[in-house]
């Protein structure tokens, strides 16, 4: 699957980074609102960015299986 790399001549010039990547896939996955929330429903990590931080990616993971 080819990739196109593109950085538009109105945006700032990236220093070691692309602004638009594009791939034509068979897959498109969208994954939206994930936030430090267990599947209980509890909220995990008050006041604790860390532990919140590291809900919103079980849940990212979570869902990406799930696909």
């Amino acid at each position: 699957m080819p990739a196109q790399f593109m950085n538009p001549p109105t945006m700032h010039t990236p220093r070691g980074y692309t602004h638009v990547v594009t791939v034509t896939a068979e897959k498109l996955i969208y994954i939206s609102g994930q936030i430090a929330i267990d599947a209980a429903g509890n909220v995990v990590g008050k006041d604790d960015f860390r532990a919140q931080a590291e809900q919103v990616y079980a849940n990212l993971g979570a869902a990406l299986e799930a696909a």
